[in-house]
């Protein structure tokens, strides 16, 4: 199991890997300003 910490370290990573640094920083920051339900999204997402 991972801790919080690995887990951002992980998933930031990830985003700057598949978007570059400013986008990942534009996809939290939509994230954060938006009200935003991960769960709904993948559902509707990948329906």
């Amino acid at each position: 199991m991972y801790s919080t910490v690995e887990i951002m370290d992980m998933g930031l990573a990830c985003l700057v890997e598949k978007l570059g640094i400013v986008n990942a920083e534009r996809f939290i920051a939509m994230i954060k300003r938006e009200s935003f339900d991960y769960t709904t999204w993948q559902r509707e997402y990948f329906d």
